[in-house]
């Protein structure tokens, strides 16, 4: 997670917070170039990815806002994507009601694409689920460059991630592990107590797909994946995010 150095208040009355200078490119960049991207690698990012965020859900903060942008590969000795989570500007804290004039009803907290169901629907309670949801979305962009759910614009991708669950991964990218795909699809349940219940337990399921041995397996996938009659479209990333994040709180 980037660091907070230091905060304050300047004499003015403003205040100000002082975090680290990370220097890298974000996986939005990352994608655009090079989706879909070998499984394992993309399976070490989501892992890095909800060890951060449970660190976060630890403290009882929501994130509510993950998608490529927010995410920051910065190489780091022999690693080249070490990830680090950016951007809590809209983050929830569990049981800390939003100030009022940050409450607007009826409004979107996050960025289409990438919000769970709930998140979506007007008057459901989120939790840290939604997060959960949300790395489940960038795995599957990562593994397929597709996004899990797509539409006639904005809106047209919120009807879908609302009303129908994720095609298989298999779909856009053949010759990925059933196993691998099932925990993907797994994390974007529309219902969300039929998700991973912490991001702990996500990680955990993914560990044995970062290894040597699953690369071994898989050896060729990636490069599968954009050869002739596969329907992976990686410039299709070039999107990025739907839209700007909404900023209003619940």
């Amino acid at each position: 997670i980037v660091q907070v150095m230091d905060l304050g208040t300047e004499p003015g009355g403003s205040p100000y917070v002082v975090m680290e200078l990370v220097e890298g490119r974000s996986l939005r960049e990352l994608l655009a170039e090079a989706a879909p991207l070998p499984a394992q690698r993309a399976v070490r990012i989501a892992c890095q990815l909800l060890g951060a965020l449970s660190a976060a859900h630890a403290k009882g903060i929501v994130h509510r806002d993950l998608k490529p942008s927010n995410v920051m590969l910065v190489r780091v000795d022999d690693e080249p994507d070490f990830v680090k989570l950016l951007d809590f500007g809209i983050c929830k804290l569990v049981g800390v009601p939003a100030a009022p004039h940050l409450t607007r009803a009826g409004a979107l907290v996050g960025t289409p694409g990438f919000m769970a169901p709930e998140q979506i629907l007007a008057g459901r309670e989120v939790d840290h689920r939604v997060d959960l949801w949300a790395v489940g979305a960038l795995l599957y962009l990562a593994l397929t460059g597709r996004r899990p759910h797509e539409g006639p614009g904005p809106a047209g991708e919120i009807l879908a991630t609302v009303e129908r669950d994720a095609p298989p991964p298999r779909v856009h990218r053949g010759g990925l592990e059933p196993a691998l795909e099932a925990i993907v699809l797994r994390a974007l349940a529309r219902e969300r107590d039929e998700r991973f219940a912490t991001a702990a337990d996500f990680r955990s399921e993914l560990l044995p797909f970062r290894g040597e041995d699953f690369a071994q397996r898989t050896h060729g996938t990636a490069k599968d994946a954009k050869g002739e009659g596969d329907r992976a479209e990686p410039q299709r990333t070039q999107r990025g995010e739907t839209g700007p994040t909404t900023r209003s709180a619940e």
